[in-house]
């Protein structure tokens, strides 16, 4: 192993080692050429073989930046990347591929690596790689965190969340996270027929290194980001699934919005991200089975420490056949309605068919609008007075 040292003054906050194994030799030397570039204060350490399992549990990780590993056409990179994440969970691997290959980019981030580049090795890349490295010290305050749950399945919570996050999108030109929590339903990933290459399951295995690994493990849809649970395969144990709460407060130092969409049932787990809320809306139907079911989860929130002044309620589908008048609902549950949404069936329907979002000139959609509007205080666009006199004359 050589070392490799800059004599420039440092141009980056960046002052520690960096740890390169590629026995292709030039794309070894090739990137650690291209990191010193960008920040000659940092000490790179170059080998052209790969370490053995004693010489990574034997690994110095005082100043450890990041470990870099060329990729080849064996197993053994890998092997190499799997193998320093589980020794050292806290430390980011970067996987260097020989191209531009999806398959070879979710090889490396499946094997644990916490990002992926190839040559040329441009100065571009590189600054964004050195400033995604984790720096715990002087973390953002969280940003917004708001919630919906619905009290039964049915309720449409997951359709509310899902367009709310977009209208967001829409109309602050901001991109918030919509996060799907319901391990159990995974009900945004098949409503939106998609299978994403990363999902819920692999953040929560990748607990360890989340805070670097957002911008590759959300996938970006219709102007926000969305990270689903998987559709298929069996869902995280229980052991697994407590390690949600961390999910969602490294997801609120990344993200200015999270829009968390939980399920129906309120676990401890649950709870403890209902209490994080910045407002977490009820949702119901004004059916007596859901308002009874509020009752019982608006108890259970109070029972495991939400605060009540959280508590927001949502009614959905509220002009639907024999529905239970506003009135009732507030006298049955104590609690004023926040917000009501009409029932668009036929919309929420072609939505449905298709695997997208309902007609944005729709009832609903507009409705949908007004409440993305009342949660996050953004005031109505301005419509322009004097008509199409006005147009004409400001024609040219």
């Amino acid at each position: 192993m050589c070392a490799l040292r800059a004599e420039e003054a440092p141009i980056t906050p960046v002052s520690h080692r960096f740890l390169v194994y590629s026995p292709d030799i030039p794309m070894g030397r090739a990137v650690s050429a291209a990191l010193l570039a960008e920040a000659p204060q940092i000490d790179i350490q170059l080998d052209d073989r790969y370490p053995t399992h004693r010489e990574i549990e034997m690994c110095d990780q005082n100043g450890l930046a990041a470990v870099v590993v060329g990729l080849t056409t064996g197993p053994e990179g890998l092997q190499t990347i799997r193998e320093f994440r589980a020794t050292a969970p806290e430390i980011p691997t970067v996987g260097i591929g020989q191209t531009e290959s999806p398959q070879a980019l979710l090889e490396a981030m499946r094997a644990g690596a916490s990002d992926y580049l190839w040559p040329p090795f441009s100065s571009d890349k590189l600054a964004n790689l050195l400033r995604s490295l984790p720096d715990r010290i002087g973390r953002p305050t969280a940003n917004r965190l708001i919630c919906f749950a619905p009290c039964q399945t049915t309720d449409g919570a997951s359709t509310i969340a899902l367009h709310v996050a977009h209208a967001m999108s829409r109309l602050t030109d901001k991109k918030p996270l919509l996060l799907d929590c319901d391990i159990h339903s995974s009900t945004l990933a098949f409503r939106l027929r998609a299978k994403f290459d990363f999902h819920l399951g692999d953040a929560l295995e990748r607990i360890a290194d989340i805070d670097d690994l957002w911008k590759r493990i959300a996938t970006e849809w219709n102007g926000f980001r969305l990270l689903a649970c998987p559709a298929d395969g069996e869902p995280p144990t229980e052991a697994v699934r407590r390690r949600l709460p961390d999910i969602v407060a490294s997801a609120t130092h990344e993200f200015e919005t999270v829009i968390a969409d939980l399920p129906s049932s309120l676990s401890p787990t649950i709870a403890e991200i209902a209490r994080r809320a910045e407002g977490l809306y009820l949702v119901c139907t004004p059916q007596l089975v859901s308002i009874h079911l509020a009752r019982r989860r608006l108890e259970q929130m109070m029972a495991l420490g939400v605060e009540a002044e959280k508590v927001r309620l949502l009614v959905n589908r509220s002009n639907s056949k024999n529905a239970v008048s506003k009135a009732t609902i507030e006298d049955a549950l104590n609690i004023p309605v926040d917000f009501s949404l009409p029932n668009d069936f036929e919309a929420v329907s072609q939505a449905a068919l298709s695997a997208g979002l309902v007609a944005p000139k729709s009832r609903l959609a507009e409705s949908l609008d007004a409440l993305t509007r009342h949660i996050f205080d953004v005031a109505p666009a301005q419509k322009e007075k004097g008509g199409a006199w006005k147009r004409l004359l400001h024609m040219g």
